[in-house]
């Protein structure tokens, strides 16, 4: 289990503010949830050997990258990438945001991270696939997994464990732009407008493509009759 982090706020003043926030929740209620009831049955035994006590290691995409030796730790209250990981993934350390609390956890000192950063992180596998945006903390510590998924980005995914099971299941629906989260439209908004240079707005922008760049051909027999 990992503990501390950034989840409750990166300050005192934050972390006040984050628990008079769940005195109220827990005192009012919350809104009823629409999604589906997840469960597990005999059928999510299959392929699985059993008695057994292995932890829960997946792979996932993050940053287009995908990742082996993802430890699922339903214990932890943020999400890890070790720096040997970060490396690899060719991501500038200036993009990191500076942090100010520790981590406990990992021997039992306290472990000064080196930041944190908000990528992108796709599970499943198409059609049963989906993405969100989550943050990780980047640590330089050693350790035989990757990254640590912990409770943000299975809250983020509404996600149900079963380690028994070896499995984890999230609801996954046909979105719509109405229906995008406001953080992933707000995301693609900015790509747009970002790169907005490189769309034809207009039929004349099209002259002059190079055909190193863009061509159609038709594929026909040298000696076939054109038809209109």
């Amino acid at each position: 289990m990992i503990a501390g982090g950034a989840t409750d706020g990166d300050s005192h003043r934050a972390r006040k503010a984050h628990s008079r926030q769940l005195e109220v929740y827990g005192v009012t209620g919350g809104s009823q949830s629409t999604e589906p009831i997840i469960g597990f049955g005999p059928q999510d035994l299959e392929g699985v050997e059993t008695p057994h006590d292995d932890a829960l290691v997946i792979k996932a995409t993050i940053a287009n990258y995908e990742i082996s030796r993802v430890f699922v730790d339903t214990d932890s209250s943020v999400n890890i990438i070790f720096m040997s990981a970060f490396k690899q993934m060719q991501i500038d350390m200036d993009d990191l945001e500076p942090m100010t609390t520790s981590l406990y956890g990992f021997t039992g000192n306290e472990v000064r991270p080196l930041g944190q950063i908000r990528l992108a992180i796709s599970l499943g596998e198409e059609p049963a696939r989906r993405t969100r945006y989550c943050f990780f903390t980047i640590v330089d510590a050693s350790s035989s997994y990757n990254v640590i998924l912990g409770r943000p980005t299975l809250g983020a995914f509404s996600a149900v464990v079963s380690t028994y099971h070896q499995k984890i299941k999230f609801p996954v629906g046909d979105l719509v732009a109405a229906e995008l989260p406001f953080d992933l439209k707000q995301e693609l908004a900015e790509c747009l407008c970002r790169n907005q240079d490189v769309f034809a707005w207009d039929p004349a922008n099209l002259k002059g493509v190079s055909p190193d760049v863009a061509m159609h051909r038709l594929n026909l027999l040298p000696g076939a009759r054109p038809i209109k």
